[in-house]
């Protein structure tokens, strides 16, 4: 089966400046479908940010589904919904569904653009660039499957 990412575009975008660690906005991630990720910039600056993920399929292309709350002690949050689109050259059947690629590859192939994303928008929007660390979606797998079913 060939596989390609071809898109990936931005879902649901909030950005508020509130005080660090309050509540974004409407779009929450709930503690079993998310990460707590330690991210913290050369800067000193503590951050904290939360992520999820899962996976839509369709007939002949997927989706990885990332979705990410940030928050800075500069007192600004980013709530991110963001997808990545694979195409295949077959048809997605059950025998891709329950394989590892969906839930690992695909994720680690489409995290870079979602990290790229994130520091491009916080430094264009004024403030302190925030740089996602990396992911093991070895170790998030089955978090990402059960999120996608």
């Amino acid at each position: 089966m060939k596989i390609n990412i071809v898109s990936s575009r931005v879902l649901h975008l909030l950005i508020s400046s509130q005080h660090a660690k309050d509540d974004c906005g409407s779009a929450k991630l709930t503690s079993d479908a998310r990460d707590h990720l330690d991210d913290s910039s050369n800067t000193g600056e503590e951050r904290q940010a939360f992520f999820g993920a899962r996976v839509k399929f369709f007939d002949n292309f997927f989706c990885v589904i990332f979705k990410t709350e940030i928050h800075t002690d500069e007192g600004m949050c980013v709530e991110l919904e963001y997808e990545s689109r694979f195409n295949t050259n077959l048809s997605v059947d059950e025998e891709f569904k329950s394989s590892s690629f969906p839930y690992v590859n695909a994720p680690a192939i489409a995290y870079p653009y979602l990290r790229a994303f994130i520091s491009n928008l916080t430094l264009n929007a004024g403030f302190a660039p925030v740089m996602l660390p990396s992911l093991n979606f070895v170790a998030m797998k089955d978090k990402i499957k059960a999120a996608s079913l």
